[in-house]
Order: C-alpha cells, then sequence, then structure tokens
C-alpha cells in the first residue's frame, strides 16, 4: 500500500510517499480502505515537531481523521462488517470513563499511525458507521473537530434554544460549533482578530452567511497574557444574554483558559 509518513517531524515538506506491505487486521481490528481524510490543526504541528502533548513515533502515518469502508475483519468482530462504511475514531482505545494513558496512548497519527494512507487497521471499538445521508469526506471530518464541538456544547454545555454562544476564533472547531449552535436555534456571538478570513468559507451548501452570528467582534482584545499562537481548552462558552456583557465574560474565559493551553478539547484562538 502507499502512505505518507514523516521521518523526521521538521515541517510539511518532511512528508515522504512510502511503500509498506498490505497490512493484516487481528483479533477484534477491522482494515479500512480510506476513501478521504481531513486536516486539523494538530497535524500541522504534529508535522512540525511541536505537538506538545508528545514527539510522535519514527516514520508515523499522520492525519488523525478519515472515513472508508471495510474491507477485512479480525476474529472475533461483530460490530462491523465487510461493506460497511466507517469513520475512525480519534482514540482507538478510549470508548468511555475518564481517560487514561492506554486512550493517550491510541491516538491516530500521534502516538499510533493515522488515516493517510490507502489501507489502514483500526480497532473494531475504534470505528463509527457512518449514516447513509453522509459522503466519505463529510465523515471524514467529524471525528477530532466535529465531535469535540458536539461533546463541549451539548453533552457538557447541555445547550438548549435561546441559549447565547460565543465563539472564538475560524478554527474547525468553532465553525462546527457554530453549526450545531445554530442548529439548536441559539443566539450566536463570533470573536475573531482577522475577520477577512471567514468570506473565504462561504463554499458549499453550508455558508458561514446561512448559519452564521447574529453578532461580530471583530476588535482583538488586550490581555495582560501573552495569548498569540497558543491553544485553548475552552474555545466557546455558554454566555449572558446581555450583548455588553460579552467581552467581559470573554476575555474572563480567555484567562482562565490560558493555562490550560495544549490539554482536553481545543483549537486555535486566531489573533
Amino acid at each position: 500500500m502507499k502512505c505518507y509518513v514523516i521521518p523526521s517531524p521538521k515541517g510539511i515538506d518532511s512528508l515522504t510517499l512510502a511503500e509498506r506491505p498490505d497490512p493484516t487486521p487481528g483479533p477484534r481490528q477491522v482494515l479500512a480502505r480510506v476513501r478521504a481524510t481531513s486536516l486539523n490543526y494538530r497535524d500541522l504541528i504534529t508535522v512540525e515537531g511541536n505537538y506538545a502533548r508528545a514527539a510522535p513515533k519514527p516514520d508515523l502515518i499522520p492525519l488523525s481523521d478519515g472515513a472508508g469502508e471495510v474491507v477485512a475483519i479480525g476474529s472475533g468482530v461483530t460490530r462491523v462488517k465487510i461493506g460497511d462504511r466507517v469513520a475512525g475514531c480519534f482514540m482507538q482505545r478510549w470508548v468511555g470513563g475518564a481517560i487514561d494513558d492506554a486512550a493517550f496512548g491510541s491516538a491516530m497519527g500521534g502516538a499510533i499511525d493515522g488515516m493517510l494512507t490507502e489501507l489502514a487497521v483500526l480497532e473494531e471499538d475504534g470505528v463509527v458507521k457512518l449514516p447513509a445521508g453522509l459522503s466519505f469526506e463529510e465523515g471524514a471530518t467529524l471525528p477530532c473537530a466535529g465531535v469535540t464541538a458536539w461533546h463541549a456544547l451539548v453533552e457538557i454545555g447541555e445547550i438548549k434554544a435561546g441559549d447565547t454562544v460565543l465563539v472564538l476564533g475560524s478554527g474547525g472547531v468553532s465553525v462546527f460549533a457554530l453549526q450545531f449552535a445554530r442548529m439548536f436555534d441559539q443566539q450566536l456571538a463570533r470573536m475573531s482578530g482577522e475577520d477577512s478570513r471567514w468570506p473565504r468559507r462561504r463554499r458549499g451548501p453550508m455558508t458561514i452567511a446561512r448559519c452564521g452570528s447574529q453578532m461580530v467582534i471583530s476588535a482583538p482584545i488586550e490581555m495582560s497574557l501573552s495569548t498569540k499562537n497558543r491553544r485553548f481548552s475552552n474555545i466557546f462558552s455558554k454566555i449572558s444574554t446581555e450583548p455588553s456583557d460579552w467581552v467581559a465574560s470573554a476575555t474572563a474565559m480567555l484567562v482562565r483558559s490560558a493555562g490550560n493551553a495544549g490539554h482536553g478539547p481545543s483549537s486555535t484562538l486566531d489573533w
């Protein structure tokens, strides 16, 4: 099979096309033919050697997110069958409960090989079937950014119609959060220090213009902390319904989350 590897993480030019033997799934594993992949900010800092959690393993196959079809299954597999359309889970061995070292050690495109390959071996519990209405390309965008935004807003935030959500920046998680919030009929504010980036996202059937925010806060907040190019665990938050309180709420959230840089669900705050 053909795949891309990172012999030494020194930038995008480090990506090297390689040939490897076709892998075989072990017990309770599946083999997927990858049909589509997507990019996250984490993938960029991994290939640059700047990922804070851990250095990538030697000759890592990058990218956490991808989708494809099951072409072989190992012994004991019952959840999926050959021909099923699936997306891989970000952490292959984290089904539920508190995260632990074993889960961290199964993060695709970092601790273990990822999806920038023709064939990928995945855990049976590390794949999710794609709904019939989603293409491979659409399904490939969900495992990292989509699930992070959904978990933060729905599972933790328990959002409901009428809530006000502040979306920071224009990264993948923020764009998903914007769309999910609109789906729940929430009021939205968007904060970005580089407003010219948003019109470039007005493509496809779901556009920023159609699901966009009710208020744009475009002026950067002056803060005593250095926040440029930092990663934050809290990238959006339910806030006061009074617009006069939004900037203060955002500032407090950023100050609180700055100490958690590099931990938890994250995206880039683009100032």
